[in-house]
């Protein structure tokens, strides 16, 4: 656990009362909390966010394990977002996963950002066209 800014960050999944809970305030509707518990723990890594000990945001990976990972949920409650917060958990994401990949995987997942901004370029490319 690590702390900033009274913000306690955790690698761990959230409780599956939690992350229900979180999921519904964001307007993502009710969850089976059974299969809210698989999905948790057949996850490849969780970062969570609490303040006061509650829950305010959430990233998780999935995946396969040797190949192919995806950011599957990055969740931040209403009141804090806009805050920079899902910034926060996405960089402290990204230098978790340097150090968790082994090379093949760190090449996908920089291949996948770089599609990803190579993608918004385009977006906002086609989108001066047709103004």
């Amino acid at each position: 656990m690590a702390k900033t800014n009274g913000i306690c960050w955790y690698t761990t999944a959230p409780s599956v009362e939690d992350f229900a809970d979180l999921r519904a305030q964001v307007g993502w509707g009710e969850t089976d909390l059974s299969l809210a518990q698989i999905s948790l723990d057949n996850s490849l890594l969780h970062l969570t966010a609490y303040q006061d000990e509650r829950l305010i945001g959430m990233v998780r990976v999935i995946g396969d394990g040797a190949l192919f990972f995806y950011i599957q949920d990055l969740i931040i409650v209403p009141d804090m977002q806009g805050t920079g917060l899902g910034k926060m958990l996405m960089m402290n994401l990204s230098s978790g996963l340097v150090k968790w990949l082994n090379q093949v995987q760190l090449l996908a997942y920089l291949a996948l950002v770089a599609k990803k901004a190579f993608i918004a370029n385009l977006v906002m490319l086609s989108e001066q066209v047709s103004h």
